[in-house]
């Protein structure tokens, strides 16, 4: 039963760490404060030809739009010092498939959420004592099967981002629409590649923090365990032989059990 409750904590775990992703993804992907400032480091208003106000002002919108809260980007600006629309056919195409991606991302996250702590819960009859130990052991394991494959691909990202981003691009979309021209396209004057650079290593550093915190209690519980389990070993029994592990677990059990009650009161 142990075992069973070991590979239901572990799926759980890996699956808590891709919700942590995808909510890594939806705050900076709508942090407005990010655009802001990227925007002015890349000079992307002088670029564009507009305002630094109305370009904040176009990417409230873009945002919006892909959240659902505006129904169109047929939205007009001062560029270069003539009122048109911001963006053409082709790029208008391309953000209905984003905003497709992210709401189903989002849906994603939310049942991956649930099922996740569906999981946990179920562990609670299979593991009867140590649950700390239980869950902390879970909460590495989980980590480091779904934390090396994030890795791998923010390690991807940091080596080769066009060929990540490409290969990302075509495996999302069934389209080629993405394919933007600077020429003629203004969202990839708005989002170019570097643009796009900031934020997925933005996104790798709140993901590590994020699940970094709860790995490191984890780590961090594993080994006052350890040296708990090694201090008992000293005991020995009324006749000199070593404590077992199963008395070993219960003695460890016992004593977090009283001071557990002895804090209660």
């Amino acid at each position: 039963m142990r075992k069973l409750g070991y590979f239901l904590g572990v799926i759980a775990m890996a699956m808590a760490l891709v919700v942590i992703l995808l909510t890594a993804v939806d705050f900076a992907c709508f942090d407005r404060s990010f655009y802001d400032a990227e925007y002015q480091k890349l000079d992307t208003a002088r670029i564009i030809g507009m305002k630094h106000s109305d370009l904040l002002e176009v990417t409230d919108h873009l945002l919006g739009y892909v959240r659902g809260d505006e129904e169109s980007l047929r939205i007009k600006a001062q560029i270069n010092g003539k009122s048109q629309y911001v963006f053409n056919e082709r790029e208008r195409s391309h953000m209905v498939d984003v905003q497709a991606l992210y709401q189903m991302a989002m849906k994603v996250r939310n049942i991956l959420a649930l099922a996740a702590l569906a999981l946990l819960l179920l562990t609670i009859p299979l593991v009867r004592r140590d649950r700390l130990r239980f869950y902390s052991k879970c909460c590495l394991w989980g980590v480091a099967l779904a934390g090396a494959c994030i890795a791998a691909l923010g390690i991807w990202a940091a080596v080769d981002f066009n060929g990540f981003w490409t290969a990302f691009h075509r495996l999302i979309f069934d389209n080629e629409l993405w394919l933007l021209d600077p020429s003629t396209d203004r969202l990839i004057l708005m989002v170019p590649g570097q643009f796009f650079f900031d934020l997925v290593m933005r996104i790798v550093r709140i993901v590590a923090v994020s699940a970094g915190i709860p790995l490191l209690l984890a780590v961090g519980y594993m080994i006052y365990r350890t040296w708990q389990r090694r201090a008992l070993l000293t005991i020995r029994g009324p006749e000199g032989s070593a404590i077992s592990r199963e008395e070993l677990d219960r003695k460890g059990s016992s004593e977090e059990e009283t001071w557990h009650k002895n804090s209660r009161k």
